[in-house]
């Protein structure tokens, strides 16, 4: 090297940068979870471009005749249109979760992180490939007998999510247990706990699934308002609107910018009789997020449409024209957003 350091210094310089680059990022210091990964190499590439790039020029400059000049250039062009042909498909691989992850799975397949990250990103566009993937994940975690129970409680909640969206209660219940038996105390367990405590409120199993709310409350504090809307919930399925509307007020008090808990709450309301109250967070939902849509109906007018049916039962009819204009507006504007996503 010293003695190149004069006649091909930019060879030095790239061999420096590539080496030095490398150390931070071939695992002797681990970033997060993953060991090693391609874009780890990004960085340290430039030195090897310096050294590529300045030994073309290096080159061109010791050759006399110009007939080989054009083909030197010819020569570095090619790997310009190689490298963009390939950073073009690499790229592609980055384009959504979904690509990235199948791309990962299509490298690894016994790669559990990855079959349960690409379940994931399935989730809700093609259950059935999210499920088999999910599926997967438990086997291989089995048959290695490793001792990954975060990733064995991710597949079991995500093939819960899966039940439940095909209306299979029980099983949904059962894979959303599994979840939260293997998961320790912690936020995410906080997660797991509340899935199962709205699969028991449309099984009807309300004792259960408060209990479950309950707890939220002990793992994750941040996620209180939630767990009290939860809970609102369930207790209005129980028929005890009293204690429901207090839960609910409870969490939009905790989080005042909480619009589905003042939807929820306006849906409480209005059928406990408290038909200026209900009206009063309906609009408060709508000011706080134009787009807001109940779980169980989709749809972002319907605050407005409820409010609408309330001003019309109170002879309000203008405000309730107008409220029903705005419900065709926003149906409109959202799916407008939706078609230039």
């Amino acid at each position: 090297w010293i003695r190149l350091r004069h006649a091909v210094p930019f060879v030095i310089v790239g061999l420096a940068w590539f080496l030095g680059m490398l150390v931070p990022t071939i695992g002797l210091v681990q970033i997060a979870d993953a060991s090693h990964a391609d874009r780890y190499t990004y960085l340290p590439q430039i030195g090897l471009l310096i050294a590529v790039a300045w030994g073309m020029a290096h080159l061109a400059k010791r050759m006399v005749a110009p007939a080989p000049r054009h083909w030197l250039t010819a020569v570095a062009f090619l790997p310009v249109v190689l490298l963009a042909v390939a950073g073009h498909r690499q790229t592609s691989y980055w384009r959504t979760d979904g690509t990235l992850w199948a791309h990962a799975v299509e490298c690894d397949a016994e790669n559990v992180h990855a079959q349960c990250s690409l379940a994931t990103a399935l989730e809700g566009s093609n259950d059935a490939d999210a499920k088999s993937h999910y599926e997967q994940a438990l086997e291989l975690i089995t048959a290695r007998a490793h001792e990954e129970e975060s990733l064995r409680a991710k597949a079991n909640n995500g093939l819960g999510n899966i039940a439940l969206r095909q209306g299979d209660l029980a099983e949904a219940i059962a894979q959303y247990e599994q979840a939260v038996e293997l998961t320790p105390p912690t936020s995410q367990a906080a997660g797991f706990e509340m899935n199962l405590g709205r699969a028991l409120t449309k099984a009807g199993e309300f004792d259960d699934a408060l209990a479950h709310f309950q707890r939220i409350l002990e793992l994750d504090p941040a996620a209180a308002p939630l767990a009290y809307r939860s809970m609102g919930i369930a207790l209005a399925e129980q028929g005890n609107l009293d204690a429901a509307i207090a839960k609910l007020e409870e969490a939009v008090r905790l989080d005042p910018g909480l619009g589905i808990g003042h939807v929820t709450l306006g849906l409480v309301l209005a059928r406990h009789g408290d038909a200026e109250d209900a009206i009063g967070h309906f609009r408060r939902a709508i000011a706080l997020d134009p787009f807001v849509a109940y779980p169980t109906y989709p749809d972002v007018a319907f605050p407005y449409l409820k409010l609408a049916g309330l001003l019309h039962e109170q002879g309000r009819t203008a405000e309730a024209a107008d409220c029903e204009r705005e419900a065709v507006a926003v149906r409109r504007k959202h799916a407008a957003a939706l078609a230039g996503q």
